[in-house]
C-alpha cells in the first residue's frame, strides 16, 4: 500500500506539485458543494424513502437529504492528506510536440520522487492544458488507502466520517489495479471488484457490513434514477478538495466544472452534469454539427426528388397518350420464365384454374378471388409484400372484430354521404346550433368566491346520500363523509406552476370557423390554463390546505337557511408528496390527468392518497383524485382554490372533456328567470358543454327524422336549451370579457 504520504524524507510532496501544475483540478471547491447539497435534487426510486407504492415511481429527493439515507445511491470517499492516490499530470499537447512533459520527461527534467511519481519541472509551458489522473504507480485499489466515507450533516455545515470495514488482517481492500481488464474506469483508482461490483464490491457484501463497506464503481441503477457515482474528496491543508468522474474525458475533475447551473448560470432547478464543462461544450459543437449534416442531407435528397420529377408535356404529347396506351395494351405482357414455371408448379399440386395462366395475378383478380371464395389465391413470387401486408391487415381486423363481439361492443360505424351536398348541409346546420348558445367564460384568475358560496345551497348533486337518501346540495355534500372530492387551498405564493394550452382549440369540426366568425365579431378569447412540465413534482408536495365551508348562525340542512359562511383550514397530515409527474414516462402513465398536476399514485387513490390512510387520518389526507369512483359518477372531484395577492379567493374545477383547469363559474348554470341564480353544476366547462348538446341534438335529428324539418325551417324550429345566461358580475373584481367561444364582452 502506497500513497503520497509515504515520500522519501527531505522529498518535496509530490501532492503539492501536482496541486502547482494543475490548479484548476486542486481548486479547494467545499462552499460550491454546499451549496450543490440544498440546492439540487436527484431522480431516485420510490423505494430508497419507504414509499410503498405500486410500480417504478420515481420521486426528487434533495441531495444533502439523500445522503443522510442508509440506502443512499453513491458515497463520498475521503482521503487525508497523509494517505492519498497517487496522481500523475500530464500536457498531451506538449507530448505530441515531443517535448519534455509530465508524461513524457527528458531525463534531465525528470523529477523521481521516493514513491516513484513522476511529475514536470514548474517551469513546463501551457499549464492549462494539463490534465491529472491517479498514476500506474498506485498498484493496488484506493480502497485500500482506507478513505472515510463521509456525509453531510442534517442541517448544519458539518460533516460526519465513518470508517471502513476491514477484515482481520486490518485489510479494506487488497485487490491490485489490472488496467487492461477496467477499460474506460482504469483512471478511477479501482480495482475490478470496486468497478463492476463484485465480491467486497457488491451490493450484498455492503449490506451485510450495515453500509460500511464500497460498492462498485458502476453497478447498474434501476431505469430511470440518477447516475451519480461515488466522488472524491481529498482533505489537504488548503482545504477540501471534492473530485467527480467525467464519464466523456475519463478523468477526475473538480466538483465545480459540474455545476455550471449554480456558478454560471444560478438557475432556479440546478442540476449537476455528467460532463465536465470543457466535455460539454465540445458536446454541444459536435451535435450541432450532426443537425447541420441532418439538414444538408435532407436538403439535397429533396433537392434530387424535385429534379427526378417528370417534366410537363407539351400540347403534342398530350395527343399523343391514347394512341400509346392503345398500343401498350395490345402488346404481350413480359413475363420471366421463373414466374411461368412457378405458377405452372402451383397449378400442378394445388389444381388452379387454366384462367391463371395466362398471366400473373394482380392484387385486384387476388382480391376479387378473395371475396368468391374467401381466401387469397397466392401466386409464388409475385406480389409478395403486397400480399403480405394485406393478409395481416385482414387477420387483425377479423380478430377485432372477433374480440368485440366475445365482449358483446357494437362495432363503430363512421357516417357515409351520399353526395357533398348532404355533408355541406350537416355542417351548416351544425354551426347554425352553435351560434344560438351563447357561451359565458371567465378568465382563469377572475375571482369567484360569490358565485361559489351561491351555489353551495342552490346546487344539487345528481346523487343519493347514504346518510340522507336523497340528492344533497353542494354544502351537504362538503360536509358527508361520503363525499369523494375536497377543496385544496393554496396560499398566494405557493401555487402550482400554470402554462397556457398549446392546442386550445381542436382542429376538426365547426367549432373553429364559428370562432373565427366570433373573432370579427370583436369577441375576445381567453387562453386555457395547465399545470405545466416546470411543476415537475406533484402539486401535493406543495401542502396545500383543506378548505371546507363551514355554516355560521344556523343549520346548513334546515329549509330557508340564509347564514352566512365561513372557511375552515385543515394542515394535512401525510406529509408532501415528492412522485415525479412531469417525465414523458409518467405522462404516459396518467393518461388524460396528466394535466391535473398530480403524480400517478394521487390519481389513481395508492399509498398515502388510499381511502384507507385517508379514514386512518381521520379525513386529513388528500384522496386519490378518481379513488373510489363508479363507472357514471356525478360526485365533484377535488376542487382547487388559489388565493391571489388581494386576498381573493380563485377556485378552479376539472373538465373532463377538454381535460384543463377552469374557473368554476363556467360550469354555473343559472335561471335567467329567477333573478339568475345558480341552479346547476355542470360536469363540462361552457365551451365543452355547448359543443356537447349541439353533438346530442344533431344524433337525436337523425336518429327521429327531423334533420329535414331543421332544414325547411332554417334551424329555427330547433332552439337549443340550456343556453345559459348572463353571470352576476362581483363587485371589485375585474370586468368579464367573453369566453373562449362565443362569448360576448360586457358592455
Amino acid at each position: 500500500m502506497s500513497g503520497y504520504g509515504q515520500h522519501a524524507a527531505g522529498a518535496v510532496d509530490p501532492l503539492t506539485q501536482v496541486m502547482t501544475l494543475d490548479t484548476v483540478t486542486f481548486q479547494p471547491n467545499e462552499e460550491v458543494f454546499w451549496e450543490a447539497l440544498d440546492k439540487v435534487s436527484l431522480t431516485v426510486s420510490s423505494f430508497r424513502i419507504g414509499e410503498d407504492k405500486q410500480g417504478d415511481t420515481h420521486v426528487k429527493e434533495n441531495l444533502r437529504t439523500h445522503l443522510g439515507r442508509d440506502n443512499r445511491m453513491f458515497d463520498i470517499l475521503c482521503f487525508k492528506e497523509h494517505n492519498m492516490p497517487l496522481f500523475e499530470a500530464h500536457s498531451p499537447r506538449l507530448r505530441k510536440a515531443g517535448l519534455g512533459g509530465v508524461g513524457a520527461p527528458d531525463a534531465e527534467d525528470e523529477n523521481e520522487n521516493g514513491n516513484g511519481t513522476t511529475t514536470a519541472a514548474p517551469s513546463v509551458p501551457d499549464r492549462e492544458r494539463v490534465i491529472t489522473r491517479i498514476s500506474d504507480k498506485q498498484q493496488q485499489c484506493i480502497v485500500s488507502l482506507k478513505p472515510t466515507l463521509m456525509y453531510p450533516h442534517e442541517k448544519t455545515k458539518d460533516w460526519v466520517e465513518l470508517e471502513l470495514w476491514q477484515d482481520s488482517q486490518g485489510s479494506c481492500c487488497n485487490y491490485p489495479r489490472m488496467r487492461k481488464t477496467l477499460g474506460n474506469y482504469k483512471n478511477t483508482g479501482f480495482c475490478q471488484r470496486h468497478v463492476f461490483g463484485g465480491e467486497n464490491g457488491s451490493e450484498i457484501y455492503w449490506t451485510q457490513k450495515s453500509s460500511k463497506a464500497v460498492r462498485g464503481f458502476n453497478l447498474v441503477r434501476n431505469q430511470g434514477e440518477s447516475k451519480l457515482r461515488h466522488m472524491l474528496c481529498l482533505d489537504t491543508h488548503k482545504g477540501k478538495i471534492f473530485l467527480k468522474w467525467c464519464t466523456q474525458c475519463h478523468l477526475w475533475k473538480n466538483f465545480s466544472e459540474f455545476c455550471d447551473d449554480i456558478t454560471v448560470h444560478n438557475a432556479e432547478n440546478p442540476q449537476i452534469d455528467t460532463f465536465c464543462h470543457v466535455c460539454k461544450k465540445r458536446q454541444m459543437v459536435s451535435r450541432s454539427k450532426q443537425l447541420e449534416k441532418r439538414r444538408s442531407l435532407r436538403k439535397s435528397q429533396l433537392s434530387q426528388q424535385t429534379q427526378a420529377l417528370p417534366k410537363p408535356l407539351n400540347e403534342g404529347e398530350v395527343n399523343q397518350l391514347p394512341m400509346q396506351a392503345e398500343a401498350a395494351a395490345a402488346a404481350p405482357a413480359a413475363v420471366s420464365a421463373e414466374v411461368v414455371e412457378a405458377v405452372a408448379q402451383d397449378i400442378v399440386q394445388h389444381g388452379a384454374p387454366a384462367s391463371i395462366i395466362d398471366a400473373p395475378q394482380t392484387p385486384e383478380i387476388q382480391e376479387a378471388q378473395e371475396k368468391e371464395n374467401g381466401e387469397l389465391m397466392k401466386v409464388p413470387g409475385v406480389g409478395d409484400s403486397a400480399f403480405a401486408a394485406r393478409q395481416q391487415r385482414t387477420d387483425a381486423i377479423r380478430k377485432k372484430k372477433d374480440v368485440d363481439l366475445l365482449k358483446g361492443k357494437k362495432a363503430k360505424q363512421k357516417r357515409k354521404f351520399s353526395n357533398p351536398e348532404e355533408k355541406k348541409k350537416l355542417n351548416k346546420r351544425q354551426i347554425r346550433m352553435l351560434k344560438q348558445i351563447i357561451v359565458k367564460d371567465f378568465p382563469f384568475h377572475h375571482p369567484n368566491e360569490h358565485d361559489f358560496l351561491q351555489s353551495l345551497d342552490t346546487v344539487k348533486i345528481d346523487y343519493v346520500d347514504n346518510v340522507s337518501k336523497s340528492k344533497p346540495t353542494l354544502r351537504q355534500y362538503f360536509e358527508s363523509s361520503d363525499r369523494l372530492g375536497d377543496i385544496l387551498f393554496f396560499p398566494f405564493g405557493k401555487w402550482p406552476v400554470f402554462a397556457e394550452e398549446n392546442n386550445p382549440i381542436p382542429k376538426r369540426g365547426n367549432l373553429s370557423k364559428v370562432m373565427a366568425s366570433d373573432v370579427q365579431k370583436g369577441v375576445k378569447y381567453y387562453p386555457s390554463l395547465r399545470v405545466g412540465d416546470t411543476q415537475e413534482l406533484c402539486i401535493v408536495n406543495l401542502m396545500p390546505m383543506l378548505l371546507s365551508p363551514v355554516s355560521v348562525g344556523g343549520d346548513a340542512h334546515q329549509p330557508g337557511f340564509q347564514s352566512g359562511t365561513d372557511w375552515r383550514y385543515q394542515q394535512i397530515k401525510t406529509g408532501p408528496c415528492v412522485c415525479i409527474r412531469s417525465t414523458s414516462e409518467a405522462k404516459k402513465k396518467l393518461e388524460n390527468y396528466k394535466f391535473t398536476g398530480f403524480c400517478y399514485g394521487c390519481v389513481k387513490g395508492e399509498g398515502m392518497a388510499s381511502q384507507e390512510n385517508w379514514i386512518a387520518t381521520g379525513g386529513a389526507s388528500i384522496r386519490g383524485f378518481n379513488a373510489g369512483r363508479k363507472k357514471v359518477d356525478h360526485r365533484p372531484r377535488h376542487l382547487l382554490c388559489l388565493e391571489n395577492n388581494s386576498n381573493q379567493k380563485i377556485f378552479l374545477k376539472w373538465c373532463t372533456q377538454c381535460h384543463t383547469w377552469k374557473n368554476y363559474s363556467t360550469f354555473l348554470k343559472r335561471d335567467e328567470q329567477n333573478g339568475n341564480v345558480i341552479i346547476k353544476l355542470n360536469t363540462f366547462c361552457a365551451v365543452c358543454h355547448r359543443r356537447q348538446m349541439v353533438s346530442r341534438k344533431l344524433q337525436n335529428l337523425n336518429r327521429n327524422g327531423g334533420a329535414a324539418a331543421a332544414e325547411n325551417n332554417n334551424g329555427s324550429a330547433y332552439t337549443m336549451p340550456d343556453s345559459p345566461s348572463p353571470p352576476v358580475v362581483q363587485e371589485g373584481s375585474p370586468p368579464m370579457a367573453a369566453g373562449p367561444i362565443a362569448a360576448v364582452e360586457a358592455e
